[in-house]
């Protein structure tokens, strides 16, 4: 359950912070943010349903958003992703990260029906913001960043990048090493080692990749 980060989001709430930069990546869910709103404040129909996690999506009848912390209206949120997986589909978060995390064939198949329904009642947006690209971003808490908290996306990998002074120290730098933990066909959708990057490097530069693993 993503139901953490919802509270994380509160506690910043109640120290009074007017900006909220909610970080995307590496997440063991799949329950499209589902636990972080109600954690905010969102109330299920039936109240217990969605509980267990993405698994139990399926179960959810209804969701009530005008129960939301009203303070989520006073900040500016944005949602830093480094994924442009959209949250269904076959590049979606169940069918690319769930087998990541160990889910089976059919585990993914219940992650991928429980995330479909979680969509058709959570988008309020008047378009299919569940196949946007980042809506997948962590188990779908992009989704539901950008859709129930009016979440502003924004490229993670270059946030990190700017916080790092990346230009400072490439002009130091002879070597580029970049990588993460599996270097698979989702490296491709904006992860910060992929090709596909606009690369900040100088003319020559050539980037080293150092992946834990190859699939």
């Amino acid at each position: 359950m993503s139901t953490g980060v919802g509270e994380l989001i509160a506690a910043a709430l109640d120290a009074g912070h007017r900006k909220i930069i909610l970080t995307t990546g590496g997440s063991a869910v799949s329950d499209g943010g589902a636990g972080m709103l109600q954690a905010l404040g969102a109330e299920f129909s039936p109240p217990d349903a969605g509980s267990a996690g993405g698994g139990s999506l399926s179960r959810i009848l209804g969701v009530d958003l005008s129960t939301l912390d009203p303070r989520l209206q006073e900040v500016d949120i944005s949602v830093a992703i480094d994924v442009r997986n959209p949250l269904l589909g076959a590049t979606g978060t169940a069918k690319t990260f769930a087998p990541q995390k160990g889910a089976g064939a059919r585990e993914v198949e219940l992650l991928e029906a429980g995330l479909t329904r979680w969509a058709d009642l959570i988008d309020r947006s008047g378009h299919n913001a569940a196949l946007e690209a980042g809506a997948g971003a962590s188990g779908g808490i992009g989704f539901a960043a950008m859709t129930a908290l009016g979440a502003r996306r924004i490229d993670g990998a270059e946030l990190v990048l700017d916080l790092l002074r990346i230009d400072i120290l490439l002009d130091e730098a002879d070597l580029v090493v970049t990588g993460e933990g599996s270097l698979d066909t989702q490296s491709l959708f904006g992860k910060a080692p992929s090709p596909s990057r606009p690369a900040p490097l100088p003319i020559g530069f050539q980037p080293l990749w150092s992946p834990a693993a190859l699939s």
